[in-house]
């Protein structure tokens, strides 16, 4: 189990674009589906309150390199819940299991806003604090009150946001057209169902489940990516409910982190949200209620969430897993989480983690040893007196005709600190480090240059003179779009 602690105090979030809060990386070393879990997705298929997002429940699999793993769009790696067979497993697809699962979670500091009701907040207020928790599970049978509410409607849990992967031909987002250049015609590289015809939107693969968004499957991709779901993106931010109905410059192409096209062999990508979570408002007998908007004339916004309000913490988060299969990181996968604070309200005390449970070797005797790493509170040693957490099988050799069994390791890889609190947070000899402060701390940016075709320039060895077809110091940038994603990056 890995945990670390973030604040989170910048501006919370209120206008289209980028304003993300948090990052962080996880290194993971290292089909049989349950009716229950498929009855509860067909019955959630057809759900349609607009803000009950059940229904848009998705599952991705992870397998180009030695890591074979599902992943679900609710912060959720690996699937012992759905079935042991669906668990994290290496080398491949047989071999042994390593991770039953491992959750995403986030934890926030709030006061009680009883008091509040039809009245202005203050900036600063007392009263009583207590901790919003998000995090997932399939876990929702009637008996495990923390995830589902008291009257059983809907999840409090993280629930992913529609509008991030083909949803089907019924649903709200459908899947991208074959003609991906606009040209008119349907080239045979465009042709990804093989039907010699052009489909205005590809039907997504079937499946019992259906999949999320994944760059190795363009049927997976939904029409149009979500407004503000990338850097240059024109279009207005998706907002609650989101429907985006028009195409971006990404339209067609995999919604990269850094551009219009994928940076690992195999990526997936969703964003999720907490706006279900009245846990706190619901079930304790003595309700601490805590609502994360405010109205027009600066109340609380204490609409009910069957009504179209928004619970929790008013958080959501970004996603990304990678999967290389290059021999030097054929044996990991990466995750990435970028965790913005859409509410009304700073939130000054924030923690992130991941809750893992490894099963290595899936083992009866499964005796593991483990290292833990420890906080070292005098700072010369960094955050973690190491930055990696290890578990293997303790006594191998005792299990008759068992193969060896590797080892499971679980690395906290970025995570930006404060702002502004003059500290170097993350010991990385930077200080008051922001990941959207438009400045470049690390001063590895390399600002535009009018290049041309063969991106050489007067000083370069190579350079002959200018490029003969016009494009460089024209003025234009044309040729130089590096990250392919129609946009003038800074």
């Amino acid at each position: 189990m890995g945990e670390l602690t973030i604040l989170d105090s910048s501006t919370p979030y209120k206008t289209y674009g980028y304003t993300f809060r948090t990052l962080i990386s996880i290194i993971l070393f290292m089909t049989i589906i349950s009716s229950k879990l498929h009855s509860q997705l067909q019955i959630a298929r057809y759900d349609t309150h607009p803000m009950h997002w059940g229904r848009f429940w998705a599952r991705a699999l992870i397998d180009r390199n030695l890591i074979w793993c599902p992943i679900w769009n609710t912060g959720k790696i690996s699937d012992c819940h759905l079935s042991p067979d669906q668990q994290m497993r290496w080398p491949g697809s047989q071999g042994r299991n390593y991770l039953k699962v491992g959750i995403f979670y986030v934890g926030a500091l709030v006061t009680d806003m009883s008091t509040f009701q039809n009245k202005i907040i203050k900036e600063t207020w007392s009263g009583k604090k207590f901790a919003i928790l998000n995090i997932s599970s399939f876990w929702v049978q009637p008996y495990r009150n923390h995830l589902i509410s008291s009257d059983r409607l809907h999840q409090q849990m993280w629930q992913p946001i529609p509008g991030f992967f083909n949803d089907g031909k019924y649903g709200w987002i459908w899947g991208i057209d074959e003609d991906v250049n606009g040209d008119g015609e349907l080239s045979p590289a465009e042709d990804i169902n093989f039907n010699g015809k052009h489909d205005l939107n590809l039907d997504p693969p079937e499946s019992i489940i259906r999949s999320m968004a994944i760059s190795t499957d363009r049927r997976t991709w939904p029409e149009y990516w979500p407004g503000g779901s990338y850097i240059g993106d024109d279009r207005p931010y998706f907002d609650r409910p989101p429907r985006t109905t028009t195409p971006g410059l990404r339209n067609g192409r995999w919604n990269g982190e850094y551009r219009a096209a994928p940076i690992a062999d195999q990526e997936t990508l969703y964003w999720m949200d907490d706006h279900e979570n009245d846990y706190a408002n619901d079930w304790k007998s003595t309700p601490e209620y805590y609502w994360p908007m405010k109205k027009d004339d600066g109340t609380p916004d204490t609409t009910p969430w069957a009504d179209g309000g928004i619970a929790g913490a008013g958080i959501e988060v970004e996603a990304r897993t990678y999967a290389w299969y290059h021999p030097l990181a054929e044996d990991l996968l990466v995750s990435l989480y970028r965790i913005r604070n859409y509410s009304d309200y700073v939130l000054n005390h924030v923690v992130t983690g991941m809750w893992a449970d490894p099963n290595i070797g899936s083992s009866v005797d499964n005796v593991a040893d483990f290292i833990v790493a420890e906080y070292d509170p005098s700072g010369a040693g960094g955050r973690l007196e190491f930055d990696i957490l290890y578990q293997w099988q303790k006594y191998p050799e005792q299990i008759s005709g068992y193969r060896k069994i590797g080892t499971f390791a679980f690395a906290f890889l970025e995570s930006p600190g404060i702002a502004y609190n003059g500290i170097d947070d993350d010991k990385d000899g930077m200080t008051d480090e922001t990941m959207d402060n438009g400045l470049d701390d690390d001063g590895d940016w390399v600002p535009f240059a009018d290049t041309g075709l063969d991106r050489l320039v007067p000083g370069d060895p190579q350079y002959k003179g200018p490029d003969l077809d016009g494009t460089e110091g024209n003025g234009t940038w044309d040729t130089e779009d590096d990250n392919l994603n129609g946009a003038l990056d800074p």
